[in-house]
């Protein structure tokens, strides 16, 4: 009886640190989402910054393919805070994918 008894207790405790595990794992993954958001609003500023206000402004706007390409690059999805040091380590290679993705869409205009 008493060994059910534990076996009761353990099993409890068990779904408890589940139950406690499960929600650290959203908690993190919440955070990390806030964290990305952040940075691409980050890069959007400075991009508009620099001169490319006008085509990032359709970006958002239009979603779509182009959208997701350029929200799911490999500089832009981190989950790390942009730094002045980091911005100046992408801003040449982002301009350069904003500069195909304008160059796309010139052609496909013509």
């Amino acid at each position: 009886m008493r060994k059910e008894s534990e076996a009761k207790a353990v099993r409890a405790h068990s779904k408890l640190c589940e139950a406690w595990h499960a929600a650290q794992l959203h908690e993190r993954s919440d955070q990390l989402n806030d964290i990305r958001s952040q940075r691409i609003s980050d890069i959007m500023r400075r991009l508009t910054e620099i001169g490319w206000g006008e085509e990032v402004e359709p970006l958002l706007s239009r979603g779509g393919d182009e959208w997701d390409d350029f929200e799911h690059h490999k500089l832009v999805r981190q989950s790390k805070k942009l730094t002045e040091y980091g911005w100046n380590g992408i801003k040449d290679k982002l301009v350069e994918f904003l500069s195909e993705c304008k160059n796309l869409q010139r052609l496909m205009k013509e």
